[in-house]
């Protein structure tokens, strides 16, 4: 990946760039999750460019109603990683060339593509889940007929401007120019839970509609946060950050569209005996693959509950909870076994011996070797 690809995927303003290649973000006004993602991604971007004349981005803190809980019911678990066959395949396309994607990372709930997408023309059949759109660099012309209405729509897409592709509906396509375009195909059935579950009103599936060269500060900062995702290390991303930014999306867009997140004005905490009762279960799934569903399903609740709930009554994140665990598992066969170190990362949940060594050296300050020999 190219430097002017990860700046402009950054979006900060760097005072030594007067190419005019990247444009800044207006950081004001995001509620407090875009707060601390955006801290998150000026660090990220800062060390890997190496550059100290980026800026770190003044943010206004302001609460949303995305932030305000919502207690909705258990989602269902989704086992197979959503991939390229559930896709346009856009990026494989001959005139187009891939940049970086997501496929291998087990991810469920998303398929993240980058590419460079060059001018082109046909057919676009129904894929079942739809793709937020997002452009990174350089506009272009985009023409679009719906197969199933006959609407027509046409605009030039602009850096930092979305749109999106209808899961249930073909189109005819037209496009004049060459951008880098982020794609996220986000997977229909969990639209359609959480769009029940946010609205009193029974619906079968929901169809998420966003015009082309549309804009949103919170989605562009969901977006350029699972594009960092992507650019990571895949021992460095684990499944419950991902989920977390997922379902932060769909429900952005579902407030949107149609404002059905009225139940987020809910700040209960479910302080339950199943809550209560899920240390013990991660304890005994150490080693598998924890996602926020299954915690969720075990807990009965729904993952958004089970986030501020878990957090409240723990006092600590999910995430850091289970890689705490993790760690402490790990000391304990260091100290107390001759297991290898890489089978020790498999038994306790860390996706590969360099997994563990890197949250090793950074949390204990030595290699798993080295504090090994120190018992």
């Amino acid at each position: 990946m190219n430097q002017r690809i990860l700046l402009a995927s950054a979006h900060l303003n760097c005072k030594t760039c007067s190419t005019g290649d990247h444009l800044p973000v207006c950081w004001i006004g995001f509620c407090e999750l875009s707060r601390k993602l955006a801290i998150q991604q000026f660090l990220f971007f800062q060390k890997k460019l190496g550059c100290d004349q980026i800026r770190k981005p003044a943010l206004a803190r302001k609460t949303c109603a995305w932030t305000k809980e919502m207690q909705f019911p258990q989602t269902q678990k989704f086992e197979a990683e959503l991939g390229v066959s559930d896709t346009h395949k856009i990026a494989y396309m001959p005139m187009n060339t891939l940049l970086i994607e997501s496929a291998g990372r087990g991810w469920k709930n998303v398929y993240a593509a980058l590419a460079q997408v060059n001018s082109w023309s046909g057919s676009l059949q129904s894929t079942g889940h739809p793709c937020l759109a997002y452009c990174l660099h350089r506009p272009a012309y985009l023409y679009r007929r719906l197969e199933n209405t006959g609407q027509i729509e046409q605009a030039t897409i602009r850096p930092r401007e979305f749109f999106i592709l209808p899961a249930h509906e073909g189109m005819d396509w037209l496009r004049h120019g060459s951008s880098d375009m982020l794609m996220l195909y986000l997977r229909q059935e969990l639209i359609d839970e959480l769009a029940r579950a946010a609205s009193s009103q029974a619906q079968d599936s929901v169809a998420l509609e966003l015009s082309l060269g549309s804009n949103d500060p919170f989605m562009e900062q969901i977006a350029l946060s699972l594009l960092q995702a992507v650019q990571a290390p895949e021992t460095g991303v684990s499944n419950l950050y991902v989920d977390g930014l997922v379902n932060a999306l769909i429900l952005h867009l579902l407030q949107r569209q149609t404002g059905s997140v009225a139940k987020a004005d809910s700040m209960l905490v479910a302080d339950t005996p199943a809550l209560r009762r899920l240390p013990e279960y991660i304890e005994a799934h150490l080693g598998e693959n924890l996602d926020i569903a299954s915690l969720a399903r075990e807990a009965g609740l729904s993952p958004q509950a089970l986030t501020r709930s878990f957090r409240e009554v723990f006092g600590l994140t999910i995430h850091q909870y289970v890689l705490t665990r993790r760690l402490e598992r790990a000391k304990h066969l260091l100290l107390a076994t001759d297991t290898s170190v890489v089978n020790i990362a498999l038994e306790t949940g860390f996706s590969s011996q360099s997994h563990l060594s890197t949250v090793f050296r950074r949390l204990v300050g030595a290699t798993p070797g080295q504090f090994r020999q120190s018992r």
